[in-house]
């Protein structure tokens, strides 16, 4: 069963990942006079964004990489 969840959320994270990926380009596509100076500001928080969702997906995929050369 927590095979699943973690599995679950890995897809989550992935999904998240990638719907942030197509916001941040579409944003740019726009480029809305108005919204110009906070650009930076987006631009910033969505790398963050992406630094945080992917954290747990690289710490999943070390943790099995660690577990495959411990076997032998």
């Amino acid at each position: 069963m927590k095979a699943k969840t973690s599995n679950t959320v890995r897809w989550i994270h992935i999904v998240a990942a990638i719907s942030l990926l197509i916001v941040f380009i579409l944003y740019n596509q726009l480029q809305i006079e108005a919204v110009q100076p906070f650009q930076g500001l987006a631009m910033i928080l969505s790398l963050i964004t992406g630094i945080i969702l992917a954290i747990p997906f690289i710490r999943g995929q070390w943790r099995s990489f660690q577990r495959k050369r411990n076997k032998g």
